[in-house]
């Protein structure tokens, strides 16, 4: 709500895709449907020519499972 309706983003377009951990099989379900729904018809190929973001020294894998960025 408070991004939604906020008076200074007023005329922008905001778009806002879920982070899904899959702590169990329902959440795992969850992340599979987003996955597909998301990226169903793009090109598998050029998706992985883009290779993964630098994040630099953080350890992503720490911060996956503790929610806490480092």
């Amino acid at each position: 709500t408070a991004l939604f309706e906020n008076q200074h983003l007023a005329g922008w377009k905001v778009h806002y895709r879920p982070m899904i951990f899959s702590f169990n099989p329902a959440a795992f379900d969850a992340q599979i449907s987003y996955t597909l729904r998301a990226y169903g018809k793009s090109d598998w190929d050029e998706l992985r020519k883009e290779g993964r973001p630098d994040y630099g020294d953080r350890n992503v894998q720490s911060e996956a499972e503790t929610a806490q960025e480092s």
